[in-house]
């Protein structure tokens, strides 16, 4: 008799032993006898493999869920998957008739004592270029047949922006090729047309950028030149105009702001753009049209470069004649490119091309006369019977914010610097030319009510939110983002960071000693990784790293003098924001959030175990950025043990004058009184 423990040909083939057999398959160390041995113990361990599975809890059976399937009928499922898998996967031909499990077994059997070594060592060389494709598809899908691998197992909402840019393009271009196959008109595959890239780099090259300009693609397409100029300058606001929808996602995807219109000739902006680059179409002359309309909306000092056509310069038409001189007039110049150069597009051309770069000088208003706007301007509008430009105003931060949320940083609108040394910030606060040093400061003032710091002070000029709940209202919602600024057009742009945006930021402020406090860390557990980098304007810089799988705490200090650290519930201002100081925000470089070393994520986590007040707790000096926690914390204290608002209100301005470095304003520190207040001493109510 055979034992519990035994099967027909020996020992009982257990799941264990199965897998075990189907990672040497995999890695090409087993040969076609043992394939075949391992089969027929299969069959003859059949009662013992279905207890076993038996055992298993449907969860383990059906990780991604069974629908209606009973435990029975997963069970089967899975042991034809175990024979199935000893054929090597090829299609099994049976009658269902009169025993369709009989004759199913009988047909793998007729597979498997076909299969030779040569048959087992292809497979498993199909099997490790599958799982590498599949590994490739998960993590940089580039194909559509990738994509859709990734969707299938990771879902469309994981794909990042410009995969998911990438996927919307693919998938026009085969909707399009599939039905310009049955001789559809090639409306679409045109459109899809893209500039080359040695093309994108002599414009970018010619465009001469700077820190935060405003630069318009128009007729945009994929926006190949747009992405060439955010990698040449990341903190430019691209803005894009491009009529056809598909395109306009892509174009979104990316995190680019678009025109309403999607026609350019339609586009009158005020105040302009810095920076105009163009690949216009070239059909009846349309690139003259084009480039002469650009050139209406360039700010004064501003530049567009464009390609046109060789027949724009040689043809003998009216048009082109006029267009000749207006060009000789405002002094553009003009360069041939080589043959050749659109023959690696998308739509390969062997069209002759020009690159051409106009400058608007300082005084528009000389280039604004009848050159510009002349005879032939005016036939133009005649004959082609347009309706008048809509004016279409377009802010640079409103267009810097939607950008920063399609990148999925929820930002929200700050104050801003305004020049005025007696109210500096736009929330119109004063500030206090003596922090520090009036008598207001030691308590010993006898100005009280007449000075600066008795009065609502700003000790944040341009920092500050504008909303009531400041960095919890951030959002990526493009309808609020839109409602901010046009309330607030010259609003600075606040980023919130920790998980949300998904990074945290490492304040160096030079002022207060941390370039050399990071000198110092540096020197003794080594150099930071590369990541994106911001100059703040005030001489500081931002370094911006991955959040771990901790929470990353706001700090000030903590890491050494003038390092600063935020994290969750904090936020940073970002370019083009202004700062009190007259510069702008700007980005260093396009590099992307790296992971921050293992060495700082371990002072972090030190720092973090400390108590947020630090000396505060003892008597000592608070500093900027735990004043209020520090305040809070205090009157808190005094609230539970029965003191009232007067007493209250006496104790924390005697503090925030002696310990707060520098004082809050007097107004912030009632605010802090009044809110304790809101709640019963202890025994009464629930304040803790």
């Amino acid at each position: 008799m055979i034992s519990a423990q035994t099967g027909l040909l020996g020992e009982v083939y257990t799941l264990a032993e199965h897998e075990e057999n189907v990672r040497r398959l995999k890695s090409g160390e087993i040969t076609s006898d043992e394939w075949r041995a391992a089969y027929e113990r299969l069959k003859a361990s059949k009662h013992f493999i279905l207890a076993e599975l038996g055992r298993k809890t449907m969860k383990k059976l059906a990780p991604r869920g069974a629908g209606r399937d009973n435990k029975a009928t997963v069970i089967k499922r899975i042991w034809e998957q175990m024979l199935q898998r000893y054929a090597l996967g090829r299609a099994i031909a049976y009658s269902p008739f009169p025993n369709p499990e009989r004759a199913f077994q009988e047909a793998v059997d007729a597979v498997v004592a076909k299969i030779t070594d040569e048959t087992l060592r292809k497979y498993s060389e199909d099997l490790r270029r599958n799982a590498a494709a599949f590994k490739k598809a998960v993590e940089n899908p580039e194909t559509l047949e990738e994509f859709e691998t990734f969707i299938r197992f990771k879902g469309i909402g994981k794909l990042r922006p410009k995969q998911a840019a990438l996927y919307e393009e693919l998938k026009a271009r085969a909707q399009a090729e599939s039905s310009n196959h049955y001789g559809s008109p090639k409306t679409v595959v045109e459109t899809l047309g893209d500039t080359p890239p040695e093309v994108v780099a002599i414009i970018v090259k010619k465009l001469d950028l700077f820190e935060g300009a405003d630069v318009l693609e128009p007729s945009a397409g994929k926006g190949s030149i747009a992405d060439g100029i955010r990698k040449a300058c990341p903190s430019a606001v691209i803005t894009c105009v491009e009529p056809v929808g598909t395109l306009r996602h892509i174009l979104r995807l990316k995190g680019y702001e678009l025109m309403d219109t999607g026609d350019f000739l339609e586009v009158d902006c005020w105040p302009g753009f810095d920076r105009i680059a163009m690949n216009p179409p070239f059909e009846h002359g349309q690139d003259i049209e084009h480039v002469r309309h650009a050139f209406e909306i360039l700010k004064p000092g501003g530049r567009l470069v464009a390609i046109m056509s060789e027949g724009s310069f040689s043809r003998p038409d009216r048009k082109t004649s006029e267009f000749r001189d207006w060009f000789d007039e405002v002094g553009g110049e003009v360069e041939e490119l080589r043959d050749g150069l659109f023959l690696v597009s998308d739509r390969p051309a062997s069209v002759k091309t020009r690159i051409v770069v106009i400058n608007r000088p300082e005084e528009s208003a000389a280039c604004a006369s009848a050159g510009v706007k002349g005879k032939w301007f005016r036939s133009r509008r005649r004959a082609r019977s347009v309706r008048p430009a809509r004016r279409i105003r377009m802010n640079k931060m409103e267009a810097a914010a939607l950008r920063y949320a399609g990148f999925g940083w929820p930002v929200f609108p700050a104050h801003t610097p305004t020049g005025d040394h007696a109210k500096p910030c736009s929330c119109r606060r004063v500030t206090c030319p003596q922090i520090g040093e009036h008598p207001c400061h030691k308590n010993t003032c006898k100005d009280r009510g007449k000075h600066p710091c008795h009065q609502s002070v700003c000790d944040s000029v341009g920092k500050h939110p504008r909303t009531k709940n400041g960095a919890r209202d951030a959002s990526t919602d493009e309808a609020k983002i839109r409602r901010w600024w046009e309330t607030w057009k010259d609003a600075n742009i606040g980023v919130a960071t920790g998980k949300e945006s998904g990074f945290f930021a490492l304040d160096v402020d030079p002022r207060k000693g941390g370039v050399e406090s990071l000198a110092s860390l540096e020197a003794k557990h080594g150099k930071l990784p590369e990541t994106r980098t911001a100059d703040t304007g005030g001489g500081g810089v931002h370094h911006l790293f991955r959040c771990p799988d901790f929470p990353v705490k706001n700090s000030t200090g903590k890491l050494g003098q003038g390092l600063d650290i935020k994290g969750e519930g904090g936020a940073i201002i970002v370019a083009p924001s202004l700062h009190a100081g007259g510069k702008r925000y700007r980005w260093n470089n396009g590099a992307p959030i790296a992971d921050a070393p293992g060495w700082l994520l371990r002072l972090l986590q030190g720092t973090q175990k400390t108590r947020a007040n630090g000396s505060a707790a003892i008597g000592g000096a608070i500093p900027e950025g735990q004043r209020n926690d520090t305040l809070t914390s205090l009157a808190g204290t005094m609230r539970r043990r029965g003191m009232e608002f007067d007493e209250i209100e006496a104790a924390l301005l005697v503090t925030n004058n002696k310990r707060c470095a520098p004082p809050l304003a007097e107004d912030e520190v009632r605010r802090i009184a009044r809110s304790v207040c809101r709640y019963q001493p202890a025994g009464e109510g629930t304040f803790r």
